[in-house]
């Protein structure tokens, strides 16, 4: 258990708060279900229980049929455990449900990827269905009675599965290969964090706020290097240990103010629990000297290099225990540290009633926040394989962003982790196929430096070129680096050739689709800015966790006809031709 730092009891204030709290989730859609999307949940996991009793059955009459023996049917005993939002109850209403199979030794991950994957497509309430068996933790993803659902698999070393087995033992895992391992944690990681948590209802409702403000702020997605389920889990159950007897009010606060000033390192991982929880003190005494020694992944810096550099360690409260930020990167650190800051001071202001909670809750601007934006399209012919290509993509964008952050140490990116599809059809070829946009904001830190004269000062970083003062300007080529990615996530072993090859443009703010940011509420939002900006240069304390960069919206020049030069007073923006169809070769958008 973490460390009390208060035990201090809610006051009447801090009730009064709370309530104000829970009355704002209840008005927000989707956050608490109802009862009829609970019972179509409900419906959805009956509904696959049926479906694999009906697979395991097919299963013993082909094996029967193959080995020449009697075809009498006896039922396989196997379990379905959730985890993740659902096990939790802190699930929205379009969440989907993790599920894991437990099944007996022979039946094996092939079955299950072939045979029951087949028997899913013969079902009529079954859609969106995808197999991703070649993953870290395979799965299989679908839509059964309209509730999505992602169901990984293990084979436990027993001839049936009993109702007594319980997910918790340790000895367990030594008997489990890798994948195994991984897909049995989930469970395990819901099971340990409902152990560990003191005040579970204040816990949901914590963690429900947290996030939602993640969402609409734009850090949530570890798939995208943000911050994913498991992760703001552990940390808001940690705050509930460090404050056991505290409000969801105080609990939201003190989220925001402790992980602000964290000492972020591998030095100083997140742990609810001890870094070796096993119930097994052998267990423990002999992973301590050797933290691989069952073949198990443990997050230890001291055996494990890679540990160290671990921009945000997370670890998952059961044994053994895992990093959940891997797919992090610079950038999206970056980002998180920023919204934790403004979750800091708009928490502390909500709680000495100087604004009210709702503002803590208020969207991102992230598409009026800057001028210049990377917009990536993501496309194929058909939905089944845009579905499976746009996973696989996602599931490579960080690799997109580690690329870019090599391009120059003075360029400023902000991924949005959301996906907007295209509807109708693709709108800047004509051609009629499903796509995906995604966006990455640019700015740029600018260089201040004095120089004699005022002569221009700057220095150079490999290829990229950085000046200021005097007739300099600034610089920046992204162009190696977006036809690598193309190119390495063209070579895919599973695209097809309806899959088309991912398109990287960069776009002005203007030219940010109707259906992705109305220009409406950009414009909107644009002008609140600028007069925030005015109030705070005539002297007003307010505070504002917008860009100051608002007088982007001003008209550019065109610096020549042919290229994609665009100066912004002294600042230029330089992209050259990408690939053989000259998506850069047009004018920048201005």
């Amino acid at each position: 258990m973490s460390k009390v730092i208060s035990d201090k009891l809610p006051t009447a204030e801090d009730i009064k708060q709370t309530n104000q709290i829970i009355q704002y989730l209840k008005s927000q859609p989707g956050i608490y279900p109802t009862e009829q999307e609970e019972l179509q949940r409900k419906n959805a996991l009956s509904a696959l229980h049926t479906i694999i009793e009906q697979w395991l059955s097919h299963e013993q009459l082909s094996s029967s049929s193959t080995n020449n023996t009697p075809t009498t049917i006896i039922p396989i005993p196997f379990r379905i455990e959730t985890f993740g939002s659902y096990a939790l109850n802190v699930y929205h209403s379009s969440s989907d449900i993790d599920a894991l199979l437990l099944v007996p030794h022979f039946i094996k991950k092939q079955s299950f990827f072939n045979g029951l994957y087949r028997m899913l497509q013969l079902d009529a309430n079954v859609t969106e269905l995808i197999s991703v068996s070649d993953a870290f933790v395979p799965v299989l993803k679908f839509h059964l009675l309209n509730i999505p659902i992602d169901l990984l698999f293990c084979s436990l070393p027993f001839d049936q599965v009993s109702e007594k087995f319980d997910v918790m033992e340790d000895s367990i895992l030594f008997s489990l290969d890798s994948e195994s391992q991984r897909a049995i944690n989930g469970p395990r990681v819901a099971h340990q964090m409902m152990r560990l948590v003191p005040h579970f209802d204040h816990f949901k409702t914590t963690l429900q706020c947290v996030k939602l403000i993640a969402r609409r702020r734009g850090f949530y997605g570890s798939v995208m290097g943000y911050l994913g389920g498991v992760s703001l889990a552990v940390l808001v159950g940690m705050v509930c240990q460090c404050y056991p007897n505290a409000l969801p009010n105080v609990l939201l606060h003190r989220f925001f103010k402790m992980y602000a000033s964290w000492n972020w390192g591998y030095k100083a991982p997140i742990a609810m629990t001890s870094s070796l929880n096993s119930s097994s003190s052998t267990a423990d005494a002999a992973a301590i000297h050797n933290p691989n020694l069952f073949g198990f992944s443990v997050w230890n810096p001291q055996f494990n290099f890679r540990d160290r550099s671990v921009l945000m360690p997370i670890l998952t409260p059961a044994y053994p225990p895992t990093n959940c930020t891997f797919n992090m990167t610079r950038t999206t650190f970056d980002v998180i540290k920023m919204e934790l800051a403004r979750g800091e001071t708009v928490s502390l202001a909500a709680l000495f009633g100087k604004q009210p909670w709702d503002s803590l809750f208020e969207e991102s601007d992230f598409f009026v926040r800057y001028s210049n934006y990377l917009e990536i399209e993501v496309s194929a012919d058909n939905e089944t394989d845009h579905r499976i290509w746009s996973a696989f993509f996602e599931s490579r964008f960080r690799f997109l962003i580690l690329k870019l952050e090599q391009a120059s140490p003075s360029l400023i990116m902000h991924p949005f982790p959301e996906e907007f599809k295209v509807p109708d059809y693709d709108h800047y070829d004509g051609i009629r196929k499903h796509t995906t946009l995604y966006y990455i904001g640019l700015n740029y830190i600018r260089q201040h430096r004095r120089s004699l004269g005022g002569s221009s000062s700057s220095y150079h970083s490999h290829n990229n070129s950085i000046s200021s003062g005097g007739s300099g300007g600034f610089e920046v080529d992204l162009t190696v680096q977006a036809q690598e990615f193309e190119e390495q996530i063209s070579e895919w072993v599973g695209r097809l050739e309806t899959m088309h090859r991912p398109i990287i443009r960069p776009i002005k703010r203007v030219d940010i689709p109707e259906f992705v940011y109305p220009s409406s509420k950009r414009d909107l939002l644009l002008n609140e800015k600028k007069k925030l900006k005015k109030r705070k240069s005539a002297g007003s304390e307010e505070l504002s966790f917008m860009s100051d960069d608002v007088s982007d919206e001003r008209p550019m020049k065109k610096v020549r006809n042919n290229t994609n030069q665009i100066t912004r007073d002294k600042y230029q923006y330089t992209n050259i031709p990408a690939s053989n169809n000259h998506r850069f070769n047009n004018n920048f958008p201005q």
